[in-house]
Protein backbone atom coordinates (compact mmCIF):
# COMPACT_ATOMS: atom_id res chain seq x y z
CA UNK A 1 0.00 0.00 0.00
CA UNK A 2 1.21 3.32 -0.84
CA UNK A 3 -0.58 6.26 0.62
CA UNK A 4 -0.52 9.58 2.16
CA UNK A 5 -3.43 11.14 3.94
CA UNK A 6 -4.26 12.70 7.69
CA UNK A 7 -5.86 11.05 10.57
CA UNK A 8 -8.40 12.73 12.38
CA UNK A 9 -9.92 12.43 15.71
CA UNK A 10 -13.47 10.87 15.27
CA UNK A 11 -16.43 12.12 17.45
CA UNK A 12 -17.02 8.30 17.30
CA UNK A 13 -13.96 6.85 19.80
CA UNK A 14 -13.86 2.64 20.02
CA UNK A 15 -11.67 2.18 22.81
CA UNK A 16 -11.02 5.31 22.99
CA UNK A 17 -9.18 5.24 19.98
CA UNK A 18 -8.49 7.14 16.27
CA UNK A 19 -10.82 6.51 13.81
CA UNK A 20 -9.41 7.09 10.41
CA UNK A 21 -11.13 6.95 6.64
CA UNK A 22 -8.82 6.13 3.16
CA UNK A 23 -9.76 6.54 -0.33
CA UNK A 24 -7.63 3.90 -1.76
CA UNK A 25 -6.45 3.93 -5.53
CA UNK A 26 -3.77 1.36 -6.79
CA UNK A 27 -2.72 -0.95 -9.83
CA UNK A 28 -2.36 -5.26 -9.43
CA UNK A 29 1.27 -6.42 -9.94
CA UNK A 30 0.13 -9.43 -10.85
CA UNK A 31 -1.77 -10.57 -13.44
CA UNK A 32 -4.62 -12.96 -12.81
CA UNK A 33 -4.37 -15.74 -15.23
CA UNK A 34 -1.40 -17.24 -17.24
CA UNK A 35 -1.65 -16.56 -21.08
CA UNK A 36 -2.43 -19.35 -23.39
CA UNK A 37 -2.34 -19.78 -27.04
CA UNK A 38 -4.68 -22.19 -28.27
CA UNK A 39 -4.50 -23.69 -31.74
CA UNK A 40 -7.96 -23.54 -33.97
CA UNK A 41 -8.81 -25.75 -36.95
CA UNK A 42 -10.90 -25.06 -39.75
CA UNK A 43 -14.38 -23.46 -39.65
CA UNK A 44 -16.26 -23.86 -42.78
CA UNK A 45 -19.29 -22.94 -41.32
CA UNK A 46 -18.02 -19.57 -40.24
CA UNK A 47 -14.98 -18.45 -42.44
CA UNK A 48 -14.55 -18.90 -45.80
CA UNK A 49 -11.51 -21.18 -46.69
CA UNK A 50 -8.06 -19.47 -46.09
CA UNK A 51 -9.35 -17.10 -43.67
CA UNK A 52 -10.30 -18.94 -40.43
CA UNK A 53 -8.02 -18.34 -37.73
CA UNK A 54 -4.80 -20.20 -36.64
CA UNK A 55 -4.53 -19.78 -33.40
CA UNK A 56 -6.13 -17.81 -30.32
CA UNK A 57 -3.83 -15.82 -27.79
CA UNK A 58 -5.02 -15.02 -24.35
CA UNK A 59 -3.77 -12.90 -21.48
CA UNK A 60 -4.64 -10.98 -18.84
CA UNK A 61 -3.09 -7.44 -18.47
CA UNK A 62 -2.67 -5.53 -15.45
CA UNK A 63 -5.59 -3.31 -13.91
CA UNK A 64 -6.75 -0.88 -11.44
CA UNK A 65 -8.08 -1.10 -7.78
CA UNK A 66 -10.31 1.34 -6.40
CA UNK A 67 -12.31 1.54 -3.02
CA UNK A 68 -12.22 3.07 0.66
CA UNK A 69 -10.67 1.64 4.17
CA UNK A 70 -11.13 2.07 7.21
CA UNK A 71 -8.56 2.36 10.13
CA UNK A 72 -9.43 2.02 13.91
CA UNK A 73 -6.41 2.24 16.64
CA UNK A 74 -6.03 -0.64 19.32
CA UNK A 75 -4.13 -1.01 22.28
CA UNK A 76 -0.25 -2.12 22.21
CA UNK A 77 -0.11 -0.48 19.37
CA UNK A 78 -1.76 -2.61 17.18
CA UNK A 79 -4.59 -0.96 14.36
CA UNK A 80 -7.53 -3.41 12.77
CA UNK A 81 -7.84 -1.67 8.77
CA UNK A 82 -10.84 -3.17 6.84
CA UNK A 83 -11.12 -2.36 3.31
CA UNK A 84 -13.89 -2.05 0.30
CA UNK A 85 -11.86 -2.85 -2.73
CA UNK A 86 -13.21 -2.85 -5.87
CA UNK A 87 -11.12 -5.13 -9.09
CA UNK A 88 -11.76 -7.04 -11.93
CA UNK A 89 -11.12 -11.04 -10.85
CA UNK A 90 -9.62 -11.43 -14.12
CA UNK A 91 -9.38 -9.26 -17.65
CA UNK A 92 -8.90 -11.04 -20.44
CA UNK A 93 -8.04 -9.87 -23.95
CA UNK A 94 -7.88 -11.97 -26.99
CA UNK A 95 -5.22 -11.45 -30.15
CA UNK A 96 -6.21 -13.49 -33.22
CA UNK A 97 -3.70 -15.24 -35.69
CA UNK A 98 -4.75 -15.36 -39.32
CA UNK A 99 -3.35 -17.10 -42.21
CA UNK A 100 0.14 -15.03 -42.98
CA UNK A 101 0.91 -14.13 -39.70
CA UNK A 102 -2.16 -11.44 -39.37
CA UNK A 103 -3.08 -10.40 -36.00
CA UNK A 104 -5.88 -8.50 -35.05
CA UNK A 105 -7.39 -7.93 -31.22
CA UNK A 106 -10.54 -9.68 -31.04
CA UNK A 107 -12.05 -7.72 -27.72
CA UNK A 108 -11.58 -7.63 -24.14
CA UNK A 109 -13.31 -8.50 -20.85
CA UNK A 110 -12.80 -6.57 -17.59
CA UNK A 111 -15.41 -7.84 -15.18
CA UNK A 112 -15.56 -6.09 -11.98
CA UNK A 113 -15.24 -7.13 -8.06
CA UNK A 114 -15.52 -6.60 -4.65
CA UNK A 115 -13.03 -7.60 -2.16
CA UNK A 116 -13.15 -6.78 1.98
CA UNK A 117 -9.40 -7.47 3.55
CA UNK A 118 -9.31 -6.94 7.04
CA UNK A 119 -5.75 -6.81 8.58
CA UNK A 120 -4.43 -6.18 11.88
CA UNK A 121 -1.34 -4.38 11.69
CA UNK A 122 1.82 -3.82 14.04
CA UNK A 123 4.76 -1.18 13.42
CA UNK A 124 8.07 -1.84 14.57
CA UNK A 125 9.16 1.71 15.19
CA UNK A 126 8.50 4.85 17.14
CA UNK A 127 10.24 7.65 15.67
CA UNK A 128 10.60 8.68 11.71
CA UNK A 129 10.44 5.85 9.60
CA UNK A 130 8.11 3.31 10.81
CA UNK A 131 7.90 -0.21 8.95
CA UNK A 132 4.55 -1.54 9.73
CA UNK A 133 3.39 -5.48 9.00
CA UNK A 134 -0.39 -6.80 8.70
CA UNK A 135 -2.24 -9.77 7.96
CA UNK A 136 -5.53 -10.99 8.26
CA UNK A 137 -8.61 -13.08 6.23
CA UNK A 138 -9.90 -11.46 2.93
CA UNK A 139 -13.25 -11.89 0.94
CA UNK A 140 -14.65 -11.39 -2.12
CA UNK A 141 -17.90 -11.51 -3.85
CA UNK A 142 -18.13 -13.90 -6.94
CA UNK A 143 -19.79 -11.27 -9.02
CA UNK A 144 -18.27 -12.33 -12.57
CA UNK A 145 -16.94 -16.44 -11.44
CA UNK A 146 -18.90 -18.22 -9.10
CA UNK A 147 -16.00 -20.93 -9.25
CA UNK A 148 -13.59 -18.95 -7.67
CA UNK A 149 -12.84 -19.10 -3.78
CA UNK A 150 -14.51 -15.98 -1.96
CA UNK A 151 -12.00 -16.82 1.02
CA UNK A 152 -8.17 -15.92 1.36
CA UNK A 153 -5.71 -14.87 3.54
CA UNK A 154 -3.87 -11.15 2.89
CA UNK A 155 -0.55 -9.88 4.00
CA UNK A 156 0.28 -6.36 3.83
CA UNK A 157 4.01 -4.51 4.66
CA UNK A 158 5.60 -1.02 4.11
CA UNK A 159 6.70 1.81 5.92
CA UNK A 160 5.02 4.75 7.31
CA UNK A 161 6.39 8.10 7.66
CA UNK A 162 4.65 10.86 9.92
CA UNK A 163 5.03 14.86 9.81
CA UNK A 164 2.67 15.96 12.59
CA UNK A 165 -0.78 14.95 11.39
CA UNK A 166 0.42 14.12 7.61
CA UNK A 167 0.78 10.44 7.36
CA UNK A 168 2.54 8.86 3.94
CA UNK A 169 2.86 5.08 3.93
CA UNK A 170 3.95 3.32 0.76
CA UNK A 171 3.79 -0.34 0.92
CA UNK A 172 2.65 -3.55 -0.85
CA UNK A 173 -0.24 -6.16 -0.38
CA UNK A 174 -0.18 -10.20 -1.02
CA UNK A 175 -3.42 -12.01 -0.75
CA UNK A 176 -3.51 -15.58 -1.42
CA UNK A 177 -7.23 -16.82 -2.19
CA UNK A 178 -8.77 -20.81 -1.61
CA UNK A 179 -8.78 -23.27 -3.71
CA UNK A 180 -11.34 -23.00 -6.38
CA UNK A 181 -14.83 -24.86 -5.89
CA UNK A 182 -14.23 -26.36 -9.66
CA UNK A 183 -11.42 -27.37 -11.71
CA UNK A 184 -12.43 -24.67 -14.26
CA UNK A 185 -11.67 -21.98 -11.47
CA UNK A 186 -7.60 -23.34 -11.92
CA UNK A 187 -7.23 -20.60 -14.90
CA UNK A 188 -7.24 -18.08 -12.21
CA UNK A 189 -3.94 -17.61 -10.26
CA UNK A 190 -4.84 -17.52 -6.73
CA UNK A 191 -1.92 -15.47 -5.39
CA UNK A 192 -2.25 -11.51 -6.25
CA UNK A 193 -0.08 -8.73 -5.71
CA UNK A 194 -1.13 -5.13 -5.52
CA UNK A 195 0.36 -1.73 -5.21
CA UNK A 196 -2.24 0.72 -2.91
CA UNK A 197 -2.52 4.24 -2.37
CA UNK A 198 -5.16 6.48 -0.50
CA UNK A 199 -5.65 9.82 1.35
CA UNK A 200 -6.49 9.54 5.03
CA UNK A 201 -9.27 11.79 6.05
Amino acid sequence: MAGFGRASESGWRPLGRRLALELTLGTTLTRDSPARTTPTGPAPEIYPPGQWPVEIRTFSPMTHVSGVSIKVDLPRRLSLQADALNRPVATFAAEVTYPGGKRMPAGSHRPGNWSFPVLVRYPFGRRGAEPFFGFGPAFRLRQAYRKVSPFGWTAAAGVVWRAGSVEIAPGIRLTRWGPPRLPWGEQFRRSQAELLGGIFF
